[in-house]
């Protein structure tokens, strides 16, 4: 049985460097994390977990502007380096993300997405 409370288990990926930071230190003010656990817990872009697996990803697709992620489609939405962030998870793979903004991608230059989108294993909450 998988256990989702060693939190060595869990890695939440950002494409950005920037992000990674800022979510770190959002859980860092966060009083329901240790300082231990917040320590084990591993946040990073995605080229950093390339080669490493966890049980559960927390995969953050950056973006709510459409321009910005118009502007920016074909870095955050690079078939190979979404490819390395879904295949980081062993069991569970969540994608935070506005859902009616990235059905405005162009899913012609982006068809994964289309995929991702449509997909009976996406459940959208």
């Amino acid at each position: 049985m998988i256990n989702y409370n060693d939190i060595t288990e869990i890695a939440i990926l950002s494409p950005f460097r920037a992000q990674a930071a800022n979510i770190r230190r959002h859980i860092g003010k966060n009083g329901y994390i240790n300082e231990e656990n917040r320590n084990l817990l591993a946040i990073d872009t995605i080229d950093k977990m390339q080669g490493q697996e966890r049980e559960v990803i927390i995969f953050s697709l950056a973006a709510g502007n459409i321009e910005y992620m118009t502007e920016m489609a074909d870095f955050l939405y690079n078939p190979n380096k979404l490819n390395v962030a879904f295949s980081r998870a062993k069991s569970k793979l969540i994608i935070v993300g506005n859902i009616d903004k990235l059905k405005y991608i162009d899913t012609e230059k982006f068809p994964h997405v289309k995929k991702m989108l449509n997909s009976q294993y996406v459940k959208l909450i």
